[in-house]
């Protein structure tokens, strides 16, 4: 058997290379694919309601890596439940990102209680909301799934987390109305 010299190989390495020039323009807008993401950067803050209890979220979003990405960051404090006297604290990172093959966005979610996701976005039916499913959750229980939906109601943005276990339909687990701006 012959090895392949580096100059047969090169063609067929550069028909797989695309090399794109994408940076944010200088007054931070999307010029790739995310544009649609485009309203999220920034800094968001308000109300949690759900399973946990009563809390206040606290997000951020940015472009990443010449701005082919958007991260995200959460971290929402629940008020202590009786008979408690601490906080649940939940944190997560995010990434969003656009599969340019499946002609879809995708967003991996990085939970501190050690769960991943790796959510497809749906096909829209609301211009301003997009459904994230993710049909499996890493380190969770067998068949566990979940959906994030995020909204964008005028100068609000609005967020729902659903859980289903195997064989069981999505319930809200929680849900985030959150306004522009520094946390108070």
């Amino acid at each position: 058997m012959r090895a392949r010299s580096g100059a047969a190989t090169a063609p067929k390495l550069a028909n797989w290379l695309v090399v794109r020039k994408s940076h944010p323009t200088d007054d931070g807008r999307v010029n790739n694919n995310l544009a649609p993401f485009q309203w999220l950067l920034g800094q968001w803050h308000g109300d949690a309601r759900g399973e946990p209890g009563v809390g206040h979220q606290l997000r951020r979003y940015e472009l990443v890596l010449r701005g082919e990405f958007i991260m995200g960051t959460n971290r929402t404090v629940w008020t202590p439940k009786p008979g408690t006297s601490e906080s649940e604290v939940h944190e997560d990172l995010s990434f969003i990102s656009y599969d340019r093959a499946a002609g879809q966005f995708v967003m991996h979610v990085f939970y501190v209680e050690r769960f991943v996701a790796e959510y497809v976005c749906e096909p829209q039916t609301d211009p301003d909301e997009w459904v994230f499913t993710a049909a499996r959750v890493q380190n969770g229980p067998a068949g566990m799934r979940s959906r994030e939906t995020v909204a964008r109601r005028g100068d609000q943005f609005d967020s729902r987390f659903e859980l289903a276990m195997a064989g069981k339909d999505f319930t809200l687990y929680t849900h985030e109305r959150l306004v522009r701006g520094s946390d108070a």
